[in-house]
């Protein structure tokens, strides 16, 4: 432990401060095409029809994969089982269904940016939406057993209500959503050359990325090469995979061009995970019962009853959690 204390140097701080650091998005090749995220405005329902006619007329215009088209024309086959990720084994485009607002439900490949997203807002779709309901309260609920490596529903030592105690204290907390939004957004930069896979990603995990997309895929992970030597943050978003990582894999493959995609502002608090939203109930002796969010089609949540368990040791304690089923987008960390 000799080194607290003492001054370290960043041996890529000077590459950073002097914009010599290649991201993802800075990745650029001869013929690459642009791919921009059409989201949904309803957040549970179908998709009743989707025209992409007025998108396919603007100049630059390649593509634009939707539910009817890409299992065809995209994906090429029926997706395989992605249930060992923390996606829950869901994928955007594979049927009409809405299961949060801002859901991918097609992707516009263009020449240029400009007109990738000058298609993007051209895209028309109609929806059969149906009642939602974000409250914690109203949902229904399950209580995960084993999470994260450890156990989810915490029992020890006597009955919290018999612990006598000088001082107790009640108390009842509420944090709100907080979405990552780090300098640099996600963005994927997909290339094909020779039957194998580059990809130029923003991605704290290159291991988990490159077995997601070669499984999206299905091709060996061997055929799957991600580079990612400088990230502009993360806060949470970039430890885990997302399906725009292996969209712009797909339509690279299909089109057979170099494929960018960055998410905007936009698909960042939809796109990429959040900070769950937290109902932190009371501590008696130590008694934590957490209320937590998690996607429609995913089965990630927050396990926040753990820093019970590091910051408050007891004897005594009972930590039940809960985890409810809303329309949101999956969270993370």
């Amino acid at each position: 432990m000799n080194s607290v204390g003492t001054p370290v140097s960043r041996i890529d701080g000077p590459i950073k401060v002097t914009g010599q650091a290649k991201y993802a998005a800075d990745n650029a090749f001869p013929s690459m095409l642009h791919a921009v995220l059409v989201r949904s405005t309803v957040a549970s329902g179908t998709v009743r029809a989707i025209n992409a006619r007025s998108a396919m007329s603007i100049p630059g215009a390649i593509a634009v994969y939707t539910h009817e088209n890409a299992s065809e024309e995209l994906f090429g086959r029926t997706l395989p089982d992605l249930n060992r990720f923390s996606l829950g084994g869901w994928f955007p485009m594979t049927d009409p269904d809405i299961h949060f607002a801002g859901q991918v439900v097609a992707i516009v490949v263009a020449t240029s940016l400009i007109a990738a997203r000058e298609a993007a807002m051209a895209v028309r779709v109609e929806y059969d939406a149906e009642p939602v309901s974000l409250d914690l309260n109203d949902s229904n609920y399950v209580q995960p057993s084993f999470f994260f490596g450890e156990e989810m529903q915490v029992s020890v030592g006597a009955a919290c209500n018999a612990v006598k105690a000088p001082h107790t204290v009640r108390a009842q907390f509420h944090t709100p959503v907080e979405h990552h939004h780090p300098m640099e957004p996600g963005a994927t930069v997909a290339d094909w050359q020779d039957g194998s896979l580059t990809l130029y990603d923003s991605t704290q995990g290159v291991d988990d990325t490159q077995v997601y997309v070669a499984a999206a895929l299905g091709i060996p992970p061997d055929r799957v090469r991600v580079l990612s030597p400088y990230v502009g943050g993360g806060f949470g978003c970039k430890n885990q995979v997302w399906p725009h990582q292996a969209m712009a894999a797909f339509v690279s493959l299909r089109l057979k061009h170099p494929v960018k995609l960055v998410l905007s502002r936009a698909d960042m608090t939809t796109s990429c995970g959040f900070r769950s939203e937290n109902e932190r109930g009371e501590l008696k002796a130590v008694r934590h019962i957490a209320t937590v969010p998690t996607s429609m089609v995913g089965h990630f949540f927050e396990p926040c009853g753990l820093n019970t368990l590091i910051m408050y040791p007891a004897p005594t304690g009972r930590l039940p959690g809960r985890t409810a089923f809303v329309q949101l987008g999956r969270p993370n960390i």
